[in-house]
């Protein structure tokens, strides 16, 4: 049964990354995780923190970052983070890569593909590996 954890919605600052940081690293000495496994939650909560503040866009309909850390069951733990966005187009376009690696099973071959288009034109606007 899913239990929640942490639920809080906080402002684009990047003063809601600390916090989060903050309040699981404490969860995670709280609860007594092994140090490889407070790590990787800490890192892994505060990396999508990041990316929501930095890629997200406070709009009239979605003007905090939700984040949300909970326990599937007894080994699984998710962290939900959405943000606010308009730019439909990379959602998009993040779904053709997805589509794209699963149609194609090699993510080394994707990426190599990635690096060569970059060192060909490195001045795309697109520069995501």
């Amino acid at each position: 049964m899913k239990k929640d954890i942490i639920h809080r919605q906080v402002k684009y600052q990047w003063e809601s990354v600390h916090d989060v940081h903050d309040e699981i690293s404490k969860l995670c000495r709280d609860k007594g995780l092994k140090p490889m496994e407070a790590n990787a939650l800490t890192m892994a909560a505060t990396e999508l923190m990041e990316n929501a503040v930095k890629y997200g866009k406070s709009l009239p309909d979605f003007q905090c970052i939700d984040f949300l850390l909970s326990q599937e069951n007894e080994d699984t733990i998710q962290i939900s983070v959405s943000n606010g966005t308009n730019a439909n187009t990379h959602v998009q376009q993040a779904l053709k890569y997805i589509k794209r690696l699963h149609e194609v099973g090699d993510s080394k071959k994707l990426y190599t593909e990635r690096i060569m288009q970059l060192m060909n034109e490195p001045e795309s606007k697109n520069g995501q590996l």
